[in-house]
């Protein structure tokens, strides 16, 4: 897992820095201005919002994995109170 996310890590650092810059300079263009010092900051700007989605990614699926994990045990729980009655 930890090699899947440093990877996908890197992935983002990538187009942040190719294609994402471009992109960013349209999108954020209109909120933060189009100056030349602005246009430095927008690769930073994609690279925060891709960030922030592989952030919540993640959460869910550890999230996910921690309640199939909670299930497992209670389903063992009874199994076991059952076996002892």
């Amino acid at each position: 897992m930890k090699a899947i996310i440093g990877v996908a890590v890197m992935i983002l650092f990538m187009f942040a820095m190719t294609i994402g810059g471009e992109l960013s300079a349209n999108i954020f263009g209109v909120y933060v201005g189009e100056g030349v010092v602005e246009s430095n900051l927008y690769p930073i700007y994609a690279g925060i919002v891709l960030l922030a989605g592989l952030i919540t990614i993640c959460t869910v699926v550890i999230l996910e994995k921690i309640e199939r994990l909670n299930d497992t045990l209670n389903k063992n729980k009874k199994e076991d109170e059952s076996k002892q009655s």
